[in-house]
């Protein structure tokens, strides 16, 4: 498996098309749908894809700074979608994605917090976050859903998911 960073609109918007009913609510119901998204991330941040043999099988994409405050925090590195393609879930891909994913912000020096967004609801997403962030603060996400956002130093989180595969 390998990441690699990706500005190809289509490819992204393609991965997110395929496996949008994933999303709870689904991503094209949020602002913009799922181009808005992806502008988002080519505008004020990165997506990674997590390939096997060529094939899309994770998506992470994340902005410098909060949609909230306009992006202007940079030191923020704020996950808004991460996907794993179902095949994959309960293997190393969620641990392979979030370490290519940390190793980008590391290049960069700009970011030094990572945050993350889960619907209150939903437990399995808030207790895979709950193992390597804190809650700081319960909120609405852009859809009016009850959520929790997460946070984590980046330094923390390095040490956290470094080591062997």
């Amino acid at each position: 498996m390998q990441i690699e960073i990706t500005r190809d609109r289509a490819l992204a918007t393609g991965f997110l098309t395929k496996w949008e009913n994933e999303f709870n609510p689904p991503l094209s119901k949020y602002p913009g749908g799922i181009e808005g998204t992806v502008n988002m991330f080519l505008d004020h941040g990165e997506m990674l894809l997590l390939k096997k043999e060529q094939e899309a099988i994770g998506f992470l994409g994340y902005t410098k700074g909060e949609l909230a405050n306009s992006f202007a925090n940079r030191s923020i590195g704020y996950v808004y979608t991460i996907l794993i393609h179902p095949d994959y879930r309960g293997s190393k891909a969620f641990l392979r994605l979030a370490r290519g994913f940390l190793s980008e912000l590391e290049k960069q020096q700009e970011v030094s917090e990572v945050r993350f967004k889960a619907i209150k609801k939903d437990r399995y997403t808030n207790k895979l976050y709950s193992k390597f962030a804190k809650p700081i603060r319960e909120e609405p996400n852009s859809q009016g859903v009850d959520s929790v956002l997460y946070s984590a130093e980046l330094e923390r989180l390095r040490k956290q998911f470094a080591g062997d595969e």
